[in-house]
This record gives C-alpha cells, sequence and structure tokens, in this order.
C-alpha cells in the first residue's frame, strides 16, 4: 500500500523539487531524487507496540508508517520501525477527548480532519509535529524557519503555523489556524496551494 512518503516524492517529482520533502507529520525528511528518508525519527518499539494498543482499543481503525510502507493492519506490522501511528475517529470531539488522553511523555499526539470531515489522530514520537519537520527542513536548506511559507489545513498544522514566516491557511481551516495564518488561501479542490505559491512566492 503506498505510503504518506509515497505521495510527497510523487509531487515533488512532479513540480520538479529536488529539495528534501517533509513527510510522516514530521518525522521523516525525503529525498524526492530516490524516495528515501535521510532524517527519520522514530518510536522504540516498546513505545510503538503501547501506542498501537491503545489506538486499536479507541480507534475505528490503525495505521502505522512502518519502514517507510503504510501498513492497514497492526498485526502486519514487520519492523517496528515506525514513524507516525494513525487512528480515524467518529467526530470531532472524540477526537479532542482521546487526543488529549494519548500525549505522554514519549508521544505527541496530532488532531487532524480531511477535506471529507474524517477525523484523524496522528501520534509521533514526543517532540516531533509539523514544526518540527519544518525547522529541519529549513536547516537542510540554509534558511530560518522564519523564512519559510507554509499551507495548510489541518489541527495538526497548528505548530508549524506558529514557527513559520507566512503561514497560508486553506479553505475551511478550523478556526484555531486561521487566527495564525497571514493570509488564506482557496482549499485542495481548487487548488488553493498552487494559488498561494504563485501569489506569495511567484509573483513577489
Amino acid at each position: 500500500m503506498p505510503s504518506p512518503q509515497d505521495d510527497v516524492y510523487h509531487y515533488a517529482r512532479l513540480f520538479g523539487l529536488t529539495t528534501l520533502q517533509v513527510a510522516d507529520n514530521g518525522a521523516s525528511l525525503i529525498d524526492p531524487l530516490t524516495g528515501c528518508a535521510t532524517i527519520r525519527r522514530t518510536f522504540t518499539k516498546a513505545d510503538a507496540m503501547h501506542a498501537v494498543s491503545i489506538l486499536e482499543s479507541i480507534a475505528s481503525w490503525v495505521l502505522v508508517c512502518d519502514a517507510g510502507r503504510l501498513v492497514p493492519l497492526p498485526k502486519n506490522i514487520t519492523e517496528w520501525d515506525i514513524t507516525v501511528i494513525m487512528g480515524e475517529f467518529p467526530n470531532e470531539s472524540e477526537t479532542m477527548h482521546w487526543e488529549e488522553r494519548l500525549k505522554s511523555d514519549t508521544l505527541v499526539a496530532s488532531a487532524s480532519n480531511d477535506n471529507v470531515d474524517k477525523w484523524y489522530i496522528d501520534c509521533t514520537v514526543a517532540g516531533v509535529d509539523k514544526a518540527y519537520g519544518a525547522a529541519e527542513f529549513a536547516s537542510n536548506i540554509g534558511i530560518e524557519v522564519e523564512d519559510l511559507m507554509v499551507i495548510g489545513d489541518g489541527w495538526n498544522d497548528v505548530p508549524m503555523f506558529k514557527v513559520a514566516g507566512l503561514p497560508i491557511a486553506m479553505g475551511a481551516a478550523p478556526t484555531e489556524l486561521l487566527e495564525l495564518a497571514f493570509a488564506t488561501t482557496h482549499n485542495i479542490d481548487h487548488n488553493g496551494a498552487t494559488l498561494a505559491i504563485k501569489k506569495y512566492v511567484l509573483d513577489r
């Protein structure tokens, strides 16, 4: 099954990008030319097993990114080299409840919802979120994170919006994200990211 990393370097190649790309909610930086991760922040096996066990008991379904592969059934995890663990929840209130309950000294839990209004919790190792990924990306290309433009539409983009210099929120973004945004753009179905890049990068 294709992983989120596959999407990252597919689109990077499509647009001719050669810089490292952020994946796995900030836990991985991917080289789009090779498709290989140059930086990966993974759970210990014990912490990953504990988090998977909890999510299996409370979420509608669980996905993990194990050694760069998206594994849809936890029983099929083989490497336990896990960067992100994802669980789907039935609604916003349930998601927010478990986001708080899941946070620990070893795990960051980030609520998010997609453009068809499905709710998820993404779990990464403590200290790793999209702000971490943005900072790693900036460091690798030799700029300050304050010089980055970032585009987002979900709850899990909030940490990244707090550190980037030019945060752009897409249509239907949650209020918390809109309050942090420098500007807004259309949603993903109406080429919001493309329009923002043209307006705030290419046309400046």
